[in-house]
C-alpha cells in the first residue's frame, strides 16, 4: 500500500512538472509570435528595434527554463545544475548529464546575448541571491546580463508590463542584491543607484 502511494505521489509530481513545461512552451510560442509581429503598425523605428531585441532576451530565458524543467523531470536535482565555469559562470559547459548546454544534459544551445555579451548564470557555486517574494528566502537560480542602454531596458520592462523606467535597487544593487522588482521573476533594473548601467535577470528555478 505504501509502495502504491509512493508511485502515485511520484506520478502526480511528474504530472505537475509536465504541466509547468507546457505552460513554459506556450509562453515561448507567445514570445516568438511577438518577435514576428512587433514591426507591424506604426511607431518609432528605434523603439520597435528595442522591442524586438527585448523579445530575444525573453525568448532565450524561456528556452533555457524549458530545458531545465526537462532535466528536472528526468531526475536532475536543481542543486546539481551545471552551466559552466569562470567568473559568475560566464563560460558555458559542454558535457555531462547535469550540464544545461550539453547534448546529454539539457541540450540547450548557448548563445551570447543579443548585444554580444556573455550570459552570467547565478547558481550553484557562483554568486547567487534570492529575488524578494520569489519562492522562499533561499538563493534562486537565474540568468543575468548587462544591458547596454536604458532604451533596451525600458523595452524589456514594457514587454513584461512592468514600470517603464528601470527601478533602482534600494539595497545596494549588484548581481546578488536585486530587490528592484519584488515578486517579479523577470525584469530589467538599474544595476547600482545612479550608475546609468542596467541589468536583465530571468529566474530559471525558484527556491
Amino acid at each position: 500500500m505504501v509502495k502504491l502511494c509512493h508511485h502515485a505521489q511520484k506520478n502526480k509530481q511528474r504530472g505537475n512538472v509536465l504541466f509547468l513545461i507546457l505552460i513554459a512552451v506556450a509562453l515561448f510560442a507567445a514570445l516568438s509570435y511577438a518577435v514576428t509581429h512587433s514591426t507591424r503598425g506604426g511607431g518609432n523605428a528605434d523603439e520597435e528595434t528595442s522591442l524586438i531585441i527585448a523579445s530575444q532576451y525573453l525568448q532565450y530565458g524561456a528556452g533555457l527554463k524549458v530545458a531545465i524543467m526537462r532535466m528536472i523531470i528526468s531526475g536532475t536535482d536543481d542543486a546539481s545544475l551545471n552551466f559552466g565555469g569562470g567568473y559568475l559562470e560566464e563560460l558555458e559547459c559542454t558535457t555531462g548529464v547535469d550540464c544545461v548546454y550539453a547534448p546529454d544534459g539539457g541540450g540547450h544551445t548557448y548563445q551570447e546575448t543579443p548585444e554580444g555579451v556573455a550570459w552570467r548564470h547565478l547558481a550553484n557555486g557562483g554568486i547567487a541571491g534570492a529575488i524578494p517574494d520569489i519562492g522562499s528566502t533561499s538563493d534562486d537560480v537565474y540568468l543575468l546580463a548587462e544591458i547596454q542602454s536604458q532604451n533596451l531596458c525600458q523595452a524589456i520592462n514594457k514587454r513584461l508590463g512592468l514600470a517603464y523606467d528601470p527601478v533602482t535597487p534600494s539595497n545596494g544593487g549588484g548581481a546578488s542584491n536585486i530587490n528592484a522588482y519584488p515578486g517579479e521573476p523577470i525584469a530589467c533594473y538599474e544595476t547600482f543607484p545612479g550608475s546609468e548601467a542596467y541589468s536583465f535577470y530571468y529566474v530559471l528555478v525558484e527556491r
